[in-house]
């Protein structure tokens, strides 16, 4: 008989953690809480864990390691730069759809927190602009883009529209409906930053 995959508790303590963080507030949770939602002993967070700060630093450097990921996945993609925006744009409004939790995490307890984003954390926030710059770049080179634009600044500009929209939907005063929509509304962000680039 065929036996069953072990379960990898730090996996576990994690998606228990997203869970609590986005029920009570990253400040509100305690550890007990996370072993509790868990279902496992409450010392056995300490054992992959030093305390809750390292817990939510360890959320936000495996799933922002996965868009940092995608978006070099896109970058080097054979598909135009609307296209390459426009997945990148949806990728990150699905995972709302898959993982609403996560997404209110990352929303409110981590790109909203001036004390969370420092060092190398915001070295890490920060490649995610640097990515999406060289693809503005590549962009401009090829001739999709205008090149009188500042890359940097359009960088910001293209996540900060993502991340208001995610707030909107974190907060409800979006209503959130499905993938159709979430396409759609990637669309509508591209059109508007690329058209706004685009060559005159």
């Amino acid at each position: 008989m065929a036996q069953s995959q072990p379960i990898d508790k730090r996996t576990l303590i994690l998606d228990a953690a997203i869970k609590v963080f986005a029920k009570n507030g990253y400040h509100r949770s305690r550890v007990s809480d996370i072993a509790e939602e868990a279902g496992i002993a409450y010392g056995l967070v300490y054992h992959y864990f030093k305390n809750k700060e390292e817990v939510l630093s360890s959320i936000f450097r495996e799933r922002w390691s996965a868009f940092l990921d995608v978006i070099r996945l896109y970058r080097e993609a054979p598909i135009t730069t609307r296209e390459k925006f426009t997945s990148i744009c949806f990728y990150l409004l699905n995972s709302y759809n898959l993982r609403p939790e996560l997404m209110e995490v990352l929303i409110l307890e981590i790109a909203r927190s001036s004390k969370f984003l420092q060092d190398s954390h915001i070295e890490e926030f920060n490649e995610a602009f640097r990515l999406l710059e060289g693809m503005i770049r590549d962009g401009q080179a090829c001739g999709d883009l205008r090149a009188d634009v500042d890359p940097s600044l359009s960088a910001y500009s293209f996540l900060g529209a993502i991340e208001l929209i995610l707030t909107g939907y974190v907060l409800n005063t979006l209503k959130a409906r499905d993938v159709k929509t979430y396409q759609k509304v990637a669309e509508t962000v591209v059109d508007v930053f690329i058209d706004g680039l685009g060559k005159r």
